[in-house]
């Protein structure tokens, strides 16, 4: 499959173990593509063409028109968090991107887990969907930040006196906030994605 990749990996000044780091496809895999050995997907075609901000036809060499128009409901790039400082992230700090389906792509982050505190819900690996604007409700799954790099989901419960935290997992203790607390609620999970399965929306 003859593609434009190579060039517009080249015209952006990335290595392919960079571009493998900011759109989550193995630099092998993009190796191979760039030389025609392998297809793109559909998903490696629209992470692709939002990224380098062209045309899927244009990465495909089926049209010289290099214009990429975002049209209402069609998926767009959301960068990938894997840690916060005062429950706010740093878009330098991402390292990759996912699409979404979604309608302001400032409003959201992908957020990557690194443990199995939310299982059987979300497993290590599993990169959730988090909702910036949104305000959390009782029983809401819920991206929390400390004042260091700390960064984790949890169930998000509250009462008249009190803020609980809740893991999903038995084995990890619940959190209890306190007025004076170091604890920031970033974001509500929208939706997961879990590699090898397609996005799904928390219901």
């Amino acid at each position: 499959m003859k593609t434009r990749l190579k060039e517009l990996r080249k015209r952006n000044n990335l290595s392919l173990r960079e571009l493998d780091e900011k759109v989550n496809i193995n630099y092998s895999q993009l190796a191979r593509i760039e030389r025609g050995e392998s297809f793109l997907s559909q998903q490696h075609i629209k992470v692709l063409s939002e990224f380098f901000g062209v045309s899927s036809d244009y990465l495909l060499c089926l049209s010289d028109n290099e214009k990429f128009v975002l049209k209402e409901n069609t998926f767009k790039p959301i960068p990938i968090i894997t840690s916060l400082v005062n429950g706010k992230f740093n878009l330098k700090d991402s390292i990759g991107y996912l699409t979404a389906d979604v309608d302001i792509k400032e409003n959201y982050i992908y957020f990557k887990i690194d443990d199995d505190s939310m299982s059987p819900t979300f497993y290590d690996g599993d990169y959730v969907l988090i909702n910036l604007k949104k305000e959390p409700e009782n029983n809401d799954l819920v991206l929390v930040g400390t004042i260091d790099k700390n960064a984790f989901i949890r169930r998000y419960r509250k009462t008249n006196n009190e803020l609980m935290l809740l893991p999903d997992n038995n084995l990890y203790d619940p959190l209890i906030v306190k007025n004076n607390s170091t604890i920031i609620i970033t974001g509500v999970v929208y939706g997961f994605y879990r590699p090898h399965l397609r996005n799904e929306q928390i219901k």
